[in-house]
């Protein structure tokens, strides 16, 4: 008896080929499309059989349930490095390719149903008889409807928490202690809390999709302040730079005044919901009204002490020039003690009134153009004899020969001099030196004044300009000052359209420097 192998049906046959070129060339396809390196890493020591030539890996000799297996793992990396949608696109587009190259329908439809699940769904139900296509049917319907229910419950879900959401954000919204009003694209009002209502004496009812314009009456500076300014607009970019300013008027609808801080945010989507901006208004009419009675009470203080003080210093002046030589060593120290005490006591006075004028912005510069070199050289020489009796060294430097004019008011600008220059020898110990330089750059004129003194720490810059704001280190040394000084030469410094600031490190000293514009540049 002769026994012959068993030849496997065509179609198994054929059902084979597809599979096996199907898991050649997925393998070579994610070799080039993933890093080489890392998909032979991630096979090693996965099918003992699996051949790795020349030309690559070899799979032939993998055994029908290996190249499957195959299939899977590298679908199954795909999807790790690439998405699932990505994986599944990129297999099925393969399949087919070689299913339309061979011309094996039957093979491909045989195939594919030991793929991985989820490949080629659509393709599965095709090759399916009519019963087994009706029960599929079925089961997806079956599915859809599970889904469609599940859909249902989450929407409904959502619906309710969205909903409880908008109501506890309404909540916080109405009862905000800021006004807070929203604007849509073109300016009409579409939110407006409680404190809007008490801001303005309207209720939303009454403003609800009105024009801002016409019912939120705004001023800065004593000029209207329209929509367009601050919230996004039709043809204004959504980007549009959130608008602030802290001096807003409101005019409320009886007539009366607040004022208010504004902040007004473009929201990034607001062209898709038609939102043009939110604005918040800060009502600050309490801590204005409280600073104006400060500034009265000192400018009223100021000018009551003026007047006597006057009188003191005329007494002191008669008395130091008239009986100053019949006093003894001792009586004339008092005199010229209460002489001193008496010019203290009026810088002081000058500066609280200097405060007064310049936060309630009366303070007025009467500019001339002057010589800006001669001017800094005599207010030096005024501090020649100071410098001196502190052991100080005080010099004068220029950088170029000429120096253009400038166009100031001559003595609220020696003012910021003085200062700048009283506090320079004052920090600075017996032995150091004090120089001011002048400089031109970029059409303004610049003038530093560096010592050699104590310094100031890093953590006091940044409030150095500040009313009575003094560096702890000086309150230490017990020296003497009020803390206005530079306050007031910042301001002086500002109206002249210049800039101050410092340069310090401590315990090696400080420079003080200003600009202010050429008088060809005013």
């Amino acid at each position: 008896m002769f026994f012959t192998k068993t030849a496997p049906k065509q179609d198994e046959s054929k059902k084979g080929a597809y599979i096996a070129t199907l898991a050649d060339n997925y393998l070579q396809n994610t070799l080039h499309t993933l890093n080489d390196q890392f998909v032979k890493d991630f096979l090693r020591g996965q099918f003992a059989s699996l051949k790795y030539t020349l030309t690559g890996y070899d799979p032939t000799d993998l055994t029908y349930d290996e190249k499957l297996k195959l299939i899977a793992l590298l679908y199954e990396l795909n999807i790790k490095e690439k998405g699932i949608g990505n994986a599944k696109s990129e297999i099925e587009k393969i399949g087919l390719q070689i299913k339309d190259r061979l011309g094996v329908i039957s093979a491909f439809n045989d195939g594919i149903k030991d793929l991985p699940d989820g490949v080629f769904s659509v393709h599965r139900i095709e090759g399916l008889p009519p019963e087994q296509l009706k029960e599929k049917l079925k089961l997806c319907i079956f599915e859809l409807d599970k889904i469609r229910e599940q859909v249902h419950i989450n929407v409904d879900d959502r619906t309710t928490q969205l909903a409880a959401e908008k109501d506890v954000l309404e909540a916080i919204l109405y009862n905000a202690s800021d006004g807070v009003f929203a604007l849509d694209r073109a300016g009409r009002i579409i939110t407006f809390n409680k404190a809007m209502e008490d801001l303005t004496g309207y209720t939303f009812n009454e403003v609800e999709l009105k024009l801002a314009d016409e019912i939120i009456r705004i001023f800065e500076d004593a000029k209207p302040l329209e929509t367009k300014v601050y919230c996004a607009m039709p043809g204004i970019s959504s980007e549009k730079a959130a608008f602030s300013s802290e001096k807003i008027t409101l005019v409320a609808r009886n007539g009366g005044k607040k004022y208010v801080k504004m902040t007004s945010t473009t929201i990034q989507e607001g062209p898709e919901v038609n939102i043009g901006c939110v604005v918040t208004l800060k009502d600050v009419t309490k801590d204005i009204e409280l600073e104006t009675m400060k500034l009265d009470f000192v400018s009223i203080a100021a000018h009551e002490l003026r007047t006597p003080l006057t009188s003191m210093r005329g007494y002191l002046s008669f008395l130091t020039d008239d009986i100053k030589t019949t006093l003894d060593d001792l009586h004339q120290k008092y005199l010229e003690k209460a002489s001193i005490a008496a010019d203290q006591l009026h810088v002081l006075i000058e500066n609280l009134l200097n405060i007064s004028r310049i936060e309630r912005g009366t303070l007025v510069l009467e500019k001339t153009s002057q010589n800006w070199v001669s001017l800094v050289r005599s207010a030096v020489d005024q501090f020649k004899v100071s410098a001196s009796t502190g052991k100080v060294t005080l010099t004068f430097m220029q950088t170029k020969s000429t120096i253009p004019e400038v166009y100031v008011d001559r003595t609220m600008i020696l003012e910021v001099l003085s200062n700048l220059l009283e506090n320079a020898i004052r920090y600075t110990p017996e032995g150091g030196r004090v120089t001011v330089i002048v400089e031109e750059s970029n059409n303004m004129v610049v003038t530093h004044i560096k010592d050699t003194g104590i310094g100031i720490p890093q953590a006091s810059i940044p409030h150095l300009f500040k009313k009575f704001y003094r560096v702890a280190t000086v309150l230490k040394e017990g020296k003497k000052g009020t803390g206005l000084g530079l306050f007031i030469s910042k301001e002086v410094v500002k109206l002249h359209r210049g800039e101050i600031w410092v340069e310090s490190k401590e315990g090696e000293g400080s420079t003080f420097s200003f600009s202010i514009p050429e008088a060809s540049a005013e």
